[in-house]
């Protein structure tokens, strides 16, 4: 009897030795652009996207929630257009909750840095460390003028750290893809249809 569960306890144990060596952590990232043109003037969009708490609206689309911010450190002014601060920057952090069932950890936080001109604006987030399987996740918003239309181009990059066998990696690759391509998407047709309502202004 002795004998019986002793072999049955080294065959357990064989298998989850095997199971380590054969699931190692495999990193996938991807990397994605998207640039569209939207039919309004640079400032009338800039001033949109201040007066608008634009961040928490993105998040959600994304399926996730903000649940704390800090701009204490966002020194930018848009409340009047004769008061641009045009030659402006700063960072703001916050923290989201992400319901997203790929990530073994639900609570992220990011660092948001700004820097605003009077032909081109630049939003990059960036994830503030690696948090679990995620290691990084960073967004860069890039507006400029076009002419009297603005240009704007996301570029964004997912990259994660599964345990899985190298069989399944491409199935991992696959999900990392589609997220961080959707996310990308969502956020461009989503800053388009907010400036879609704007007056046109030269």
């Amino acid at each position: 009897m002795n004998t019986k569960k002793t072999i049955a306890a080294l065959l357990v144990l064989i298998c989850v030795v095997g199971f380590f060596f054969v699931c190692q952590k495999r990193n996938v990232s991807d990397f994605y652009e998207e640039t569209i043109v939207l039919d309004c003037h640079y400032k009338r969009v800039v001033l949109q996207l201040a007066q608008r708490d634009t961040l928490e609206e993105i998040v959600a689309l994304n399926g996730g929630q903000v649940l704390a911010k800090n701009w204490n450190e966002l020194d930018l002014d848009f409340k009047y257009t004769d008061h641009l601060l045009w030659n402006a920057e700063g960072s703001a952090w916050f923290v989201v909750e992400a319901n997203d069932p790929h990530l073994d950890k639900d609570k992220l936080e990011f660092i948001q840095r700004i820097h605003a001109t009077q032909n081109k604006m630049t939003i990059k987030t960036e994830l503030l460390r690696p948090v679990g399987k995620l290691q990084e996740r960073t967004t860069t918003l890039h507006l400029s003028k076009f002419g009297n239309k603005t240009r704007l181009t996301i570029r964004s990059r997912l990259s994660v750290s599964q345990r899985c066998p190298k069989e399944w990696q491409h199935c991992v690759q696959e999900i990392v893809t589609d997220t961080n391509r959707q996310s990308t998407k969502n956020t461009a047709a989503y800053i388009k249809k907010l400036t879609e309502s704007l007056v046109f202004q030269k």
